[in-house]
């Protein structure tokens, strides 16, 4: 997945391109609690488990892109940056969805009700709650990834309250 020209990385925060070397405060801190640096986990990236289902025609573009579902496989709490780098296949959604709009998104929900998909909201990537992992129930899976529909919708310029779109990231 991209943003702003860039790749974001699959197994951690940030962007493919960001390298940041901890201090050696953080070093020693992290040796204290877990042990020395230098071992690495084994297997290397996870990869993506193939579609389970097929899903029915939506009115927006579905993707079944390997990378991409990967990317939606997981959030970016510890116990999934784990899972990311264990080297097992992951179940993923079955497609990804990028909805441009709300009737876009209103479209696609009764299309999943419809068909008994699940349906994964995707808002700036970062949950640490488990929230966008898929479920393992057999059901038919997809994400809806809602970047299109990010950036500063209203700003109240006296109270300071501003209003974001649901795919906007912290950093943005």
């Amino acid at each position: 997945m991209e943003q702003h020209g860039r790749r974001l990385r699959i197994d951690g925060w940030g962007f493919e391109d960001e390298h940041f070397e901890p201090s050696p405060a953080m070093l020693a801190w992290l040796e204290r609690r877990v042990g020395p640096s230098g071992t690495a986990l084994p297997g290397g990236c996870a990869t993506v488990a193939p579609p389970r289902n097929s899903v029915p025609g939506f009115s927006i573009e579905a993707t079944t892109d390997e990378r991409d579902r990967l990317y939606h496989a997981r959030g970016q709490g510890l116990a999934d940056i784990l899972r990311l780098r264990s080297g097992v296949a992951l179940p993923g959604p079955d497609a990804i969805l990028r909805p441009a709009d709300a009737d876009q998104v209103a479209a696609a929900l009764e299309t999943c009700a419809r068909h008994g998909i699940a349906a994964i909201p995707w808002g700036g990537g970062t949950s640490v709650t488990g929230g966008v992992n898929p479920p393992d129930d057999g059901r038919p899976v997809v994400a809806l990834n809602l970047e299109h529909m990010r950036g500063l919708m209203a700003l109240d310029e006296d109270s300071g309250l501003a209003v974001f779109g649901p795919g906007t990231t912290g950093p943005e």
